[in-house]
């Protein structure tokens, strides 16, 4: 790929809780790399986040402005995994996009995810009562970001499985070097201390 090409080309896809604004942050931090402003525009999926879904069409034109800067563009909307709509978009829009994937420990991170939505509060303001878990876990938007192989499998009909780098965030913690080196091998990047 060529770094200079200003379409957005790579992904940072996945699931909350899975390590993904730290990795943005490590590479934000590389000069070939322009992050996505803020870090999850969610635009192209019509999940904003884990309550709010809107279904219109994305303004591309729009969504061009959230990247400023040389390098491979990558976009950090995570929730754009689990949307159903997210992968056809891209298809359709950059077919050439490669995507790294964060996910951890299915139990721990649901656990983890529903845990913030009460630290938080979000659940009350969306009208939604998470405080018990087995009530949550009847909320679709809690069970679509665990069920990773029924997002993986609607990602396949679009884009072979070369074009993704799936990452188990526990490597983030034990082996973080290699892992930031993984990543830039995927990318074709240079390593960048």
């Amino acid at each position: 790929m060529n770094p200079q090409d200003k379409k957005p080309q790579i992904f940072l896809i996945g699931v909350p809780k899975a390590g993904t604004t730290w990795l943005s942050k490590i590479l934000g931090q590389h000069p070939d790399i322009c992050f996505s402003n803020p870090k999850e525009p969610n635009f192209i999926a019509f999940h904003k986040g884990t309550f709010k879904r809107i279904e219109n069409e994305p303004n591309w034109e729009k969504y061009d402005s959230y990247f400023s800067g040389e390098g491979l563009r990558i976009d950090g909307s995570i929730h754009a995994f689990a949307c159903p709509l997210a992968p056809e978009r891209i298809a359709e829009k950059f077919p050439n996009s490669k995507f790294i994937l964060c996910l951890r420990e299915p139990v721990s991170r649901t656990f983890s995810h529903w845990k913030m939505i009460i630290d938080t509060l979000e659940d009350k303001k969306y009208n939604s009562d998470w405080s018990d878990f087995k009530l949550a876990w009847q909320d679709d938007r809690l069970r679509c970001d665990s069920l990773y192989a029924t997002s993986m499998e609607r990602w396949l009909k679009y884009f072979s499985l070369d074009k993704f780098l799936i990452i188990n965030s526990e490597s983030f913690r034990k082996k973080t070097q290699s892992a930031i080196q993984e990543i830039e091998e995927f990318l074709d990047l240079d390593n960048f201390n």
